[in-house]
């Protein structure tokens, strides 16, 4: 290859003449600059034998270099490559400010160098960034993740085969990326420069035989050009060879020349861009090495990524000085001073990361060492760190008085006005470019916005000269400026907003110009956020005083933990706490985890008298204390319900539990609660004994009668537990509310409960999820015993209990809030005919089924029984209100005797059974018949398949029932074969006296071929078709319904024509209010399938439309496939708003509509009617409409606008899910809405789902579209904003002109 001898062992030679003309040749067409000594092990004459014989060999040089094989390029090269990097070295190292040469004396580049790290491993690449002690470098060291080496380790191989070509050298602003290029420049120079061979400059950057450095902020054109012109002497080489020449023999060197691309972040040309990729996809230099170096933030990092194709690309980090370096100019700066302390200095660095990552810049270490000398200490604030830190540098350049006796500035040394103004000046500037990270500003820049150069004479800008462009030819317009350090811009950001603080609306402007303020709406404090540094900056700035920001927040702008944040940087003044109370005031409910850093704060807020909650749930931790928290509930007011939670599988030790207890004493002691919830669990069964010392305490302090009227305790307590807790709770007076979930304990403990609802009365019961009632002696294994055949409910269990399984279809979650059973189940196939035949419902084979009566002397000694029992008796023994044992394991004597307590109780009016299976349920179903008292009956379970005997028996004791108001049969599902069944369904709906019949997500499945069943005789040989019985005897009202069902939604035979079987055309349900079937389905056969809406319509003439004040047609969320078209949507609609004269409330989720622009904007006009409608739920709806263009463009705007248009007293307006893009028509129809009424607390609109930022924006929108109407929107928290009118006209002007100021 081209030159490769003839660089080996290059020198500059002792023949004075030939290093005259060279220099002569070179300095022509460059400045010139005395030579500087850049190593100080570096020999002052050079020992070396190869050099230039004669002067004629430099003079024929251009006569043979035409020939491509000609050596003598590369050994001129060096020379002229080497002369240009003395002179950058020498000018870098002159632009140090005099005050730090001063101190430092003559630096060597090797003591302020910064430390490089090898990326091992990409996953935590960015942790290491502006830290400099060893506690988390070592730390990542030990995971391998990081590797400290040396400058020319760069270009090391790790192994034979390395065929590394691509080093990206990646690090922030201001970290040394371009000193340490400049590192490697002098080894280069000093290694071909000088003999090697007994030295220490024997490295891998030595073996380069050409290394072209370039600082891409200097580069004007095309990269080509400037190595050309800038790099390559014009008359010395390209005057006597041509540039094809030349780049061709570059090309030749292969991986001996290395290009340095400094500053990748400077580049903003699109066609420098595109040369700079041509080199790092190996287009350019296709065979060299090549090192650029850039920041870490997109999109600089995502560019090297896409564009290194040169192989494997090895990645390192720059994290400026290491400790010991900080120590060595530590020591340094306090060498012959009088005060010298240099110790207490690197202790508070060491303690403080955030000093240590400042101290990593040498320039910053000397500020921080005077800061330190003056002051006798390092401020604790950043603030007033930053403010000593500008006033240290304005005294540095000699612009504050100076105190002759001591040296230092004088005691009155804060900055003058003329330096305050110029910092607020350069610091709106500094806001307005925060989002591009700038570090370079240009001279005109800062004249526009300070109108001077003070600033620049205060030493926060210093003017570049730069290594290759001359000034003389540069406007001084252009003249580039660097900023003394990149914090700065952050502090003095900051310093320009404080100013701007009795102005709101400015203030809110300006804080725009933040970039990533959208981030402080995240739940997570990230420290690295950079609106969120200028805004800690400016409280602390603004101290007492920074309620005047907090006035201008929302929980729309800031989390609650970002707000904390916010507000121990503020300080904890009245003042401030009043503000950050104001800000939570729509939270009622708050959680707090005891590990998080911010419990101070919030113990703080919690002890203040604006404090707004209403509730506390704190999530406990073994090792972390409750005291703080424990202290501002003891000073709160407004906080009446506490939880205590623990994560499930915590190790929890017996002196973490007594220190809990200890807290719980001291709280409950000087906290008057009215309800205390603790949920504290082990994954291990037999540990949970660990918690007596809970139950103890509880113990004591119910027995000083606190006034706690609510006990929840989620703790697996076993018996002795649970009997000892409630001979404490009988002696209570308050507590008429019990909750004891998930309970683990055996018959004697369940007994214990019963003697206390028999000596006490309560309100409520909840033992749900309680997963064993055997005998306490035995095993904690689950044990359900099988029903025995001689039972009369064997038929329903037996499929259950020894199959091990449950009847269920395999679909996904209702739309309701069905939760899941606790104990796993398995789910069944898909049915086929004989599996609905061996099911749970096919077995009741029965038309009738005895009364529920309990085994008394084979059930007496469970625990359930004993419950049961003292149910039984009445108000005389009992006055239980509410009874939850929903997901309860219970075995068949369990139910029949819950059944038999249903027949004969009086006092219970509320029981709670969610998901529970056919077989637990139907014996209450039962003992409705002969129940006088119970009014809710909670059946919610995705588990029950019910058939045509079971259906008939449940109705049957349903309408015997005359109590029951409200009924919920979530996720049932029902497969009808027999006529009967539709006449027992009837039968029910004419005689109950219903209220509110919750059928959400029930699917019900009409067989086409359904038989007629003779009492008699059961062969299917004897049945006829259901749909032929039914022409035969109603033919006349089938015709009718069919009519009446085609000129609503259907053209076939409809529900309403089976339905009105043997009705005589009655009214069903009378007493119905609350209509619930969202998600429910109906299938004829196989062919047709009925939703929400067409059961409406259906039911219409058999439903008392007066009396419906809530209608829930929702849509099945999993039906995702089925588009409602608009002559549907438009009919369904019409007919609600023609029947229903009472409704108050329309709930109509995931409903997909495909409607046209004119539709929607008619849509509203069938409400019009609803004169008491006053709420309505489009949660999760999406409107689409066909445009040119835009296939499915998204109109739900234009549906809202309907809406609010037509309907009078609108209060409660629900869209999850709403096009976020659709903000600004949204505001424009709510701001159009002059239906508010100002006494009724204005229009609620709730938007689950939809981007806080998207929120903002239609605030934001709302306040420009602001008119004469006096309409205004604010946030009212968790999605929500409150649309309202001012109450007068004179208000709505003021609150006019308070956003225009």
């Amino acid at each position: 290859m081209l030159g490769l001898s003839a660089c080996t062992n290059i020198s500059t030679g002792n023949n004075k003449a030939d290093q005259d003309e060279f220099k002569l040749d070179y300095l022509s067409e460059s400045r010139h600059s005395p030579p500087i000594n850049i190593t100080k092990s570096q020999p002052i004459v050079s020992q070396g034998s190869t050099r230039f014989s004669t002067r004629a060999s430099l003079r024929s040089w251009g006569r043979a270099a035409t020939m491509d094989k000609d050596p003598g390029i590369i050994p001129f090269l060096q020379q002229a490559l080497a002369l240009r990097y003395r002179e950058m070295l020498n000018t870098y190292l002159q632009q140090a400010p005099p005050w730090f040469q001063a101190h430092m004396g003559s630096t060597d580049l090797e003591e302020i160098c910064p430390v490089v790290y090898q990326v091992l491993q990409e996953k935590n690449s960015s942790s290491i960034y502006g830290t400099t002690t060893s506690k988390k470098l070592s730390s990542e060291r030990q995971h391998d993740s990081y590797k400290p080496i040396l400058p020319h380790q760069i270009f090391a191989k790790t192994c034979e085969d390395d065929m590394s070509r691509a080093f990206w050298l990646e690090g922030e602003p201001g970290s040394g990326k371009t000193l340490l290029c400049c590192r490697i420049l002098s080894e280069w120079v000093s290694y071909h420069s000088y003999n090697y061979t007994n030295s220490p400059l024997n490295t891998r950057i030595g073996e380069f035989q050409v290394l072209f450095y370039v600082p891409l902020r200097e580069v004007r054109g095309s990269l080509s050009r400037f190595l050309m012109r800038e790099l390559i002497p014009k008359r010395s080489i390209l005057s006597r060879m041509k540039p094809a020449n030349v780049w061709k023999c570059l090309n030749l060197l292969g991986n001996s020349m290395l290009l340095v691309l400094d500053g990748l972040d400077d580049v903003t040309d699109e066609d420098l861009l595109k040369e700079i990729q041509d080199v790092l996809n190996g287009q350019m230099f296709p065979q060299s090495m090549v090192l650029v170096t850039s920041t870490s933030r997109p999109p600089h990092c995502e560019k090297v990524n896409s564009w290194m194709n040169r192989g494997p690309v090895r990645k390192y980090l720059v994290n400026g000085m290491d400790w010991t370096q900080i120590q060595c100019c530590i020591r340094r700066y306090f060498t012959g001073r009088k005060f010298r302390n240099e110790t207490r200095m690197a202790e508070i660095l060491s303690d403080r990361h955030d000093l240590c990552a400042l101290a990593s810049n040498p320039f910053m270490c000397l500020l921080l060492c005077s800061v330190f000398e003056e002051v006798g200490d390092v401020p604790v604030s950043n603030a007033e760190l930053y403010l000593c830190l500008i006033r240290s540098l304005i005294y540095q350049n000699g612009l504050i008085k100076v105190d002759t006796n001591s040296g230092s500035p004088c005691k009155d040394n804060s900055i003058p006005p003329k330096y305050r103004k110029a910092l607020e000046d350069f610091g709106k500037l500094a806001l307005h470019k925060f989002s591009e990270i700038r570090v370079h500003y240009s001279e005109s820049e800062v004249l526009d916005y300070c109108q001077n150069t003070d600033i620049i004479k205060c030493g926060v800008l210093t003017k570049w000269k730069g290594f290759f462009r001359k000034t003389a030819k540069k406007s001084t317009g252009h003249h580039p400026l660097t900023i003394f350090h990149p914090s700065l811009n952050t502090f003095l950001a900051a310093y320009y907003l404080a100013t701007t603080v009795n102005y709101p609306a400015m203030l809110r402007r300006e804080m725009q110009f933040l970039p990533g303020i959208e981030g402080l709406q995240m739940c997570q404090v990230r420290p690295d956020n950079m609106a969120f540094s200028v805004v800690e900056l400016l409280m602390e700035l603004l101290q007492k005083n920074s309620f005047s920001v907090f006035s201008t927040l929302s929980l729309l702008d800031i989390s609650m933990n970002y707000l904390l944040a916010l507000l121990r940087a503020a300080g904890f003044y009245e003042t401030n706490l009043s503000a950050v109370c104001s800000i939570m005031r729509s939270l009622k409910h708050v959680s707090i985890n005891v590990g998080s850093e911010w419990v101070s704060e919030l113990k703080q807020v919690l002890s203040s008298d604006h404090c707004p909650f209403e509730s506390l749930e704190v999530v406990i931790k073994p090792g972390y204390s409750l005291s703080r928290l424990i202290e501002g509930l003891c000073l709160n007011e407004s906080i009446h319900s506490v939880k205590f939670s623990s994560v499930p599988g915590q190790d929890w030790s017996g002196v973490e539990v007594n220190l809990i207890c200890g807290q719980l004493l001291q709280l409950l002691s000087e906290k008057k609660l009215k309800c205390l919830e603790i949920s504290m669990t082990c994954l291990e069964d037999k540990e949970h004994s660990r918690f007596q010392a809970v139950v103890d305490s509880l113990c004591f302090l119910l027995s000083k009668q606190i006034p706690l009227q609510k006990l929840v305790l989620d703790m697996d307590l076993t018996s002795p537990q649970v009997i000892q807790l409630a001979s404490f709770i009988k002696c209570h007076e308050f507590i008429d509310v019990l909750h004891l979930p998930h309970l683990g304990c055996g018959p004697e403990g369940l007994r214990a409960i019963a003697e206390l609802l028999y000596s006490k009365p309560f309100l409520s019961l909840s033992l749900a999820g309680t997963w064993r009632s055997v005998n306490a002696e035995d095993d904690m294994d689950i044990v359900v015993e099988p029903v025995p055949l001689n039972s009369p409910f064997h038929i329903g269990t037996m499929s259950s209990l020894t199959k091990g399984g449950f009847s269920s279809l395999p679909r996904g979650p209702l739309n309701g809030s069905i939760k899941s059973p606790s104990i796993r189940r398995k789910k069944m196939s898909h049915l086929t005919e004989n599996d609905k035949r061996n099911s749970d419902s096919a077995l009741f084979q029965r038309n009738f089924l005895p009364l529920p009566i309990c085994d008394q002397p084979n059930h007496e000694l469970d625990g359930f029984h004993s419950i049961f029992s003292v149910l039984r008796f009445g108000d005389s023994a009992c006055n239980l209100k509410s009874l939850n044992i929903g997901k309860c394991v219970l075995g068949w004597e369990d139910v029949i005797c819950l059944g038999e307590t249903i027949r004969k109780t009086t006092c219970l009016d509320t029981l709670r059974m969610e998901g529970m299976k056919l077989c637990d349920v139907l014996p209450v179903l039962l003992g409705l018949q002969e129940n006088t008292s119970l009014k809710m009956l909670d059946l919610s379970s995705p588990h029950v398949v019910i058939g045509d005997d079971a259906l008939q028996l449940a109705c049957q004791s349903l309408a015997k029932n005359h109590t029951l108001r409200l009924l919920s049969l979530q996720g049932w599902t029902f497969y009808i074969e027999e006529e009967r069944s539709l006449e027992s369904v009837q039968t029910l709906f004419r005689s109950t006296k219903l209220q509110d019949l919750d059928l959400t997500g029930v699917r019900v499945h009409i067989s086409s071929s359904s038989k007629s069943k003779s009492p008699g005789n059961s062969s299917n040989s004897d049945k006829s078709s259901a749909a032929s019985s039914l022409e035969k005897k109603c033919a006349k009202e089938v015709k009718q319904k069919e009519k009446m069902a085609s000129s609503r939604l259907g053209k076939k035979p409809s529900i309403s024509s089976v339905m009105s079987l043997g009705l005589g055309l009655k009214k069903i349900c009378p007493d119905l209010s609350f209509l619930r079937i969202g998600g429910m389905q109906v299938e004829l056969g196989k062919s047709q399938v009925w939703r929400s809406m067409d059961i409406v319509a259906q039911l219409l003439p058999f439903v008392d439309k007066g009396k419906i004040t809530h209608l829930d047609v929702s849509i099945d969320k999993n039906d995702s496939n089925f588009t409602i078209e608009d002559k549907v949507v438009m009919k369904t609609m019409k007919l609600i708003g023609q029947n229903f004269p009472k409704l108050q409330r329309l709930v109509c989720q995931h409903w997909r509509m495909k409607l046209s622009e004119k539709s929607c904007k008619e849509l509203g006009k069938y409400l019009q009617g609803l004169d008491s409608l006053s709420g309505i739920s489009l949660d999760h709806c999406v409107v689409t409409c066909e445009s040119a263009g835009l296939p499915n463009k998204r109109i739900d705007h234009l549906l809202t606008s309907s809406v609010l248009s037509s309907v009078k007293c609108l209060s409660d307006f629900s869209w999850a899910n709403f096009d976020p893009l659709q903000m600004p028509q949204l505001a424009r129809a709510l701001c159009d809405h002059h239906s508010v009424v100002p006494t009724l607390g204005g229009l609620t609109v709730k938007l689950d789902q939809v981007p806080l930022a998207a929120i903002k924006l239609l605030i934001s929108n709302s306040l420009a579209k602001n008119n004469s109407s006096g309409v205004v929107i604010e946030y009212a928290g968790n999605h929500s904003v409150l649309v309202k009118k001012l109450k007068e006209k004179s208000d709505h002007l003021m609150h006019k002109l308070k956003r225009l100021l």
